[in-house]
């Protein structure tokens, strides 16, 4: 269960038109994450290129510490993108896919870039034929910092995160997107002469078709992360974990009016997870199967500035696990 979030809608006035597919009511799985003070709609993670049928918009988000969303015309059928703050943008559109609750892995849960402020520009245009297209790069500024305790040795942590998405629409209600970022942590105990090297990396597609009535939905994702350690195993081994996954799920619109929306979808997934670590090499498979996955969001007008949107989530999972040992 999330909450349920009161929200009020400033800036640009941009209700959606009855049947426009570009703002189903996924608005609501922002809800599910804290406030928001604009009818958007998490869908933007999956297909940015959707912003060319939305004019220009703010929207502001209390997930977290906080997050900020822009798009903006700045030329004619030209758009510009940034989002700033989000804490967990490395694979969003995965996550908003999986819907929250449905994952059972944290690769899936955006946290290629976990605790990293996140910073991401990108471009949209439509085409000549109705549909869209858009590219953007992510970036994770944190830097580094170094720290020198009385009488010791420096100790330093280096942190870099970079990312790229992307997404095309036919015009015709087929919708397809991409994603990929990495992650590379360095830290330095300076006391032990001993470095620990992590890195993460993410791949996702995303796509979707609808109609006035129906939503059909997948995503296939990939993940892959390893972790070395100067201290010699047996003591810290080297850790390596790849993991892939695939859900589909089919909705319908139980109500596609100008002044409010509601959908009901159900889906499948499935994960594979794979972790090897220590010398020789000890192997945990995990696999899980997501039957049934339902998830039933909807907003709704209350006044010209106010509405409410709200969502909830279900899942039963089956998992297992095998060990070397």
């Amino acid at each position: 269960w999330r909450s349920i979030a009161v929200v009020a809608l400033v800036a640009v006035p941009m209700m959606a038109n009855a049947n426009d597919a570009t703002i189903g009511s996924e608005v609501a799985n922002n809800a599910m994450y804290g406030g928001t003070l604009m009818n958007t709609t998490a869908i933007f993670n999956a297909f940015p290129h959707l912003v060319t049928a939305n004019g220009t918009g703010v929207e502001l988000n209390t997930m977290g510490d906080g997050m900020g969303k822009v798009w903006w015309e700045a030329y004619d059928e030209l758009w510009l993108t940034m989002d700033v703050g989000r804490m967990d943008y490395g694979m969003s559109g995965s996550a908003f896919m999986w819907g929250n609750g449905w994952s059972l892995l944290n690769p899936f849960d955006a946290t290629v870039f976990e605790n990293a402020m996140m910073i991401n520009l990108g471009i949209a245009k439509p085409t000549s034929h109705g549909g869209g297209w858009a590219v953007g790069v992510k970036a994770a500024p944190n830097g580094g910092f170094d720290s020198t305790p009385a009488g010791g040795e420096t100790d330093e942590t280096n942190w870099s995160g970079y990312g790229l998405n992307g997404s095309w629409g036919n015009g015709d209600n087929f919708m397809v997107g991409a994603e990929w970022a990495m992650t590379s942590i360095e830290d330095v105990d300076g006391t032990n002469d001993v470095t620990q090297e992590t890195s993460n990396m993410g791949f996702g597609v995303n796509a979707r078709f609808d109609t006035d009535s129906y939503i059909y939905q997948g995503n296939f994702s990939f993940i892959t992360s390893s972790e070395t350690d100067d201290t010699p195993a047996p003591v810290v081994p080297d850790d390596d974990t790849t993991a892939f996954g695939f859900e589909v799920n089919a909705g319908r619109y139980l109500k596609n009016d100008v002044d409010g929306q509601a959908t009901a979808e159900f889906g499948i997934g499935w994960v594979s997870a794979s972790n090897e670590s220590g010398d020789p090499v000890e192997t945990d498979d995990t696999s899980a199967f997501l039957l049934p996955a339902v998830r039933v969001s909807a907003w709704e007008n209350i006044t010209d500035r106010f509405g409410l949107m709200g969502g909830v989530g279900f899942t039963y999972a089956m998992a297992s696990n095998t060990f070397d040992d």
